[in-house]
């Protein structure tokens, strides 16, 4: 979560200061995507687990299942905001 956190502060801070404004939703599922497939090559392999977790025991289900996980998280994000 610190992680997500220290790529998620600089660009919510960066697009304002750069552009103004809030960030349209394309861009923040483009940011999204970006930051969840980077985990792929920074945080799976300082774990052991290689790029794409492609040394883990279950092999692609690794790195699938950390898309399914952000991608949930960023829907029931998106649905609080639109609630709030």
């Amino acid at each position: 979560y610190t992680i997500g956190l220290g790529l998620a502060i600089p660009f919510i801070l960066g697009w304002d200061l750069l552009v103004g404004g809030l960030a349209s939703p394309a861009w923040t599922l483009v940011y999204g995507i970006a930051t969840t497939v980077a985990s792929v090559f920074f945080v799976y392999p300082s774990m052991g687990l290689g790029v794409f977790g492609r040394l883990s025991p279950d092999g692609i289900k690794a790195p699938l299942s950390s898309l399914a996980n952000h991608f949930f998280f960023g829907v029931g994000m998106a649905v609080a905001v639109a609630l709030v």
